[in-house]
């Protein structure tokens, strides 16, 4: 994914797959980033999706907050 982001600019479906799949490795920080920039794609066009990464973004921030 990384290679084609070079290549070519990520939409915002690409963003909440790579956050999802950094979420399910244990990679908090890179997955709030990904959920993150997934969301300023977007525009609300996916409420499932915006919610679910809200949520989760939520839940990482403490996560992280907590780790420092």
């Amino acid at each position: 994914m990384d290679e084609i982001a070079k290549v070519e600019q990520p939409g915002a479906g690409t963003w909440f797959i790579r956050a999802l799949c950094y979420d399910k490795l244990r990679q908090p920080k890179p997955a709030l980033e990904a959920y993150q920039k997934f969301l300023a794609l977007d525009q609300d066009k996916n409420p499932d999706q915006v919610w679910q990464a809200t949520e989760r973004s939520k839940v990482l921030k403490r996560m992280l907050d907590g780790k420092r």
